[in-house]
């Protein structure tokens, strides 16, 4: 029997893939906080604390003013912090993430923690105009590494050049990584020519063979640089009517594409289009990872993650309980200040 508790222990452990420097997670607290972020758009806080710590401070510094107790027993547990924000759009109804800051090797945990929060229906989508090469690889591991622990990654479509009709996945994209692509654009020309090779090889190849050789990403890749050099089409005409134009210039003079192809091959995209989840079937990970950042990411919630929250609220009411003059609204203005701080410090 204690073989076994081990064994599941550890399983619960590997299952939270994230850095775990002795054993911390055992031990981390987090709280949320509702905060009014710079543009006055609604946000939320989450302040990631070593419970442990916190009370130590607390208990060594008794019978000095409450009010200067409560930053430093906080400032010695905060281990990390994340602001996350409405989007401007629907971008697949997830938070864009607006400050983050943790001390190594917990930057990943603390992404974990906030894109776990089953509250947050959508997930969590990086910033659309700065972020730090540090977070940068966060998302590429979470594209690269992290897919099974994942519970949706789904792509990010460009409002200002949409691809699907449905407005639902319309966002912004990141002003970092290739602005005027979106991963859906080549997605799509992706699944095209899957579903080519697969119905009508024979009109297959010479498309292949005029973009891409013998690769389906690099033919997905040159042809969604020439829809974006050519402006992208208009919600009409979707990507359908470029790929058809596409493989109509890749055939032989007088060869003309079948009416049956055409018929079926708009049925086939605008059944693949109409759902993300389906788009993403097509995906290769050499492919996008260097677009990971237009891509919004929800991982799959673990018992460690109801385990912090407790832990957070469990040190919140002793905190309350220990400075009776202390109110919720006084502690969550510390909370917020503290984090504050903790971030300016990590980047100033």
């Amino acid at each position: 029997m204690k073989h076994l508790r081990k064994y599941i222990r550890k399983i619960i452990q590997e299952v939270f893939n994230t850095p775990n420097p002795e054993n911390i997670h055992d031990r981390l607290a987090f709280t949320k906080t509702a905060i009014s972020l710079h543009s006055g758009s609604p946000g939320m806080l989450y302040t990631v604390l070593d419970p442990r710590k916190v009370i130590e401070t607390m208990d060594s510094l008794a019978g000095e003013a409450w009010q200067d107790i409560l930053p430093l027993a906080i400032d010695s547990g905060l281990v990390g912090m994340m602001s996350i924000g409405e989007s401007a759009f629907d971008c697949n109804g997830a938070w864009t993430v607006d400050s983050v800051a943790a001390l190594s090797p917990l930057g990943p945990t603390v992404y974990d923690i906030v894109a776990m929060d089953p509250e947050l229906l959508g997930g969590i989508i990086a910033d659309r105009r700065m972020v730090k090469p540090k977070a940068q690889r966060v998302y590429q591991y979470y594209w690269d590494e992290r897919k099974q622990d994942l519970e949706e990654v789904l792509p990010l479509d460009d409002v200002d050049s949409p691809v699907t009709a449905d407005i639902g996945d319309d966002c912004g994209m990141s002003t970092l990584i290739d602005p005027s692509r979106t991963p859906i654009v080549d997605l799509a020309i992706i699944a095209s020519l899957a579903w080519l090779e697969e119905n009508y090889p024979n009109y297959y190849a010479p498309l292949m063979n005029k973009w891409g050789g013998h690769s389906l990403e690099n033919a997905a890749y040159w042809l969604g640089d020439d829809w974006e050099r050519g402006g992208g089409w208009d919600n009409d005409n979707l990507v359908g009517k470029f790929f058809i134009l596409k493989l109509e210039k890749s055939l032989k003079p007088g060869q003309d594409i079948p009416v049956k192809l055409e018929n079926d091959y708009y049925e086939f995209v605008e059944s693949v289009l109409s759902d993300s989840s389906e788009l993403m079937k097509y995906s290769f990970a050499d492919t996008f990872s260097e677009r990971a950042m237009n891509f919004s990411y929800k991982v799959k919630k673990q018992p460690e993650w109801d385990q912090m929250l407790e832990r957070g609220n469990g040190l919140l009411d002793h905190i309350l309980d220990t400075f009776p003059e202390c109110t919720e609204d006084y502690l969550d203005q510390v909370l917020k200040s503290r984090s504050r701080i903790f971030f300016q410090n990590k980047y100033k």
